[in-house]
């Protein structure tokens, strides 16, 4: 083993998370005994604190551990090592002091302190922060989620200790304004009152004049737009996002999420729900929870019924000939994607990808129209991942280029759809059913009228 090894250690597998939970349950929690199983694992990222490399030179056999009580987050940082590198002039960054940079300053580094403070905070019993937004059960498991903002101390104390999450946990995430008023956190807690994840969302706030109040001329100064009477809507931004290791795979993500989006959507002042930067895994979860929701409102009929009366980049016309209608040019289907992506409150982008896989689902359904609407739907996606990418695509050259690489997109594409769909198949072709329910006996209601 050469030097540079024998010092070298991976910071990932150097740093141990370890929660530890308290004894007994609800509000009657004290510290632990001791027989209670401690939670233990791995960071996925340390290149925010310890570099790109993720390295730690200077130590042999070195350990870092950062414990946590598993209701509180009361943080304690303890480290082993069986040698130190020193040389005249070279000095090695402290791994220690680099990682509590990251942590509250009440982190503790003896582990005596730590449990006197744990003593302490616990003393009256846990209460969980802010108040109870909502409840979901996995496996017969039932977990609290609590809602708060920054603006509570306690709150601000306990986000100041979750935050280490983020970049250990999160590529690329980086910590949100503490000072900032609009943000709001999401926590939630299993029966053991153990915290297993946590979200925070961002308000933003923008106003629209109420259309039977204002009176406001279209070039009216700001001094007169602001005496004019306004109705306040919100875009929820969810932002950090983080199951705690110990306990993923059991869904509660989706559930999670899920919670969240039916909330907001139900909330006439939410304008739109949107979602931060969201990781690869992070946007498969959504849009599967998106699909089955809006199989849930029904929509996959909707679509199909559309699809019986129209293509999916047209509209209808009358032909003077023969009567029948025939396709045109796709202003209506733009409107009624635009009503109907509002009416969900879903953003540009999400809805339209939803819509896709929704789109290409109802064309596996036998109709009249089918093998045209095939034929439709494919120039309705290449159309918009043109606009999407119009200046990449126009530096390709010329149009046989351009329609090769969309032709390649829409590929990858429908590959990537059917694996995103796949889990959830069974909820939009519920959603399909609808119609069926919906239309029995009503043949008119299977017809979109186009004025």
């Amino acid at each position: 083993m050469d030097i540079a090894t024998e010092w070298t250690t991976n910071a990932n597998e150097a740093l141990t998370i370890t929660l530890e939970p308290s004894k007994g349950k609800g509000k009657g929690k004290e510290v632990s005994n001791g027989s209670e199983k401690s939670h233990v694992f791995n960071p996925i990222f340390t290149y925010p604190i310890y570099g790109d490399v993720e390295t730690i030179l200077g130590y042999k056999n070195f350990e870092l551990n950062l414990k946590m009580d598993a209701s509180t987050m009361l943080p304690l940082v303890t480290v082993k090592f069986s040698d130190k590198l020193e040389f005249d002039g070279i000095s090695f960054d402290d791994p220690v002091e680099r990682l509590l940079e990251f942590l509250p300053e009440e982190t503790a580094t003896d582990e005596a302190e730590w449990e006197e403070k744990r003593v302490k905070e616990l003393g009256d019993g846990f209460k969980p922060v802010g108040k109870e937004f909502g409840t979901f059960s996995v496996n017969s498991e039932k977990y609290t989620v609590h809602r708060s903002t920054l603006l509570d101390p306690e709150t601000l104390k306990l986000h100041l200790r979750l935050q280490i999450f983020v970049p250990l946990f999160i590529e690329a995430g980086s910590y949100i304004d503490n000072e900032d008023d609009r943000w709001e956190i999401y926590i939630v807690y299993n029966a053991e009152k153990e915290i297993v994840g946590f979200s925070t969302v961002y308000c933003y706030w923008f106003y629209e004049p109420s259309a039977k109040e204002s009176k406001a001329p279209k070039d009216a100064s700001l001094e007169q737009l602001q005496k004019q009477p306004f109705s306040p809507t919100l875009r929820k931004r969810i932002s950090q996002y983080v199951i705690l290791p110990p306990f993923q795979g059991k869904g509660l993500g989706g559930q999670l999420y899920t919670l969240l989006f039916s909330r907001f959507y139900a909330d006439p002042n939410v304008y739109e729900i949107t979602v931060e930067d969201p990781s690869e895994a992070f946007d498969d979860l959504r849009d599967r929870c998106d699909l089955k929701w809006l199989a849930d409102q029904g929509f996959p009929s909707e679509v199909f019924r559309m699809l019986q009366t129209t293509s999916a980049h047209g509209e209808k016309a009358g032909d003077n000939r023969t009567g029948r209608t025939k396709v045109v040019a796709g202003a209506f289907w733009t409107k009624w994607l635009e009503e109907h992506r509002l009416k969900y409150k879903l953003a540009h982008r999400q809805f339209a990808r939803c819509f896709e896989m929704i789109l290409l689902a109802c064309l596996e359904v036998s109709s009249p129209t089918k093998k045209r609407n095939i034929k439709d739907a494919r120039l309705f996606i290449k159309k918009r991942v043109y606009v999407r990418n119009r200046e990449f695509l126009e530096e390709l050259g010329g149009k046989i280029e351009v329609m090769s690489k969309l032709q390649e997109t829409y590929e990858s594409m429908e590959e990537d759809y059917a694996r995103i769909m796949k889990p959830v198949l069974g909820y939009v072709k519920d959603g399909l059913k609808k119609r069926d329910r919906n239309d029995a006996g009503n043949e008119e209601a299977k017809r979109v009228k186009v004025e």
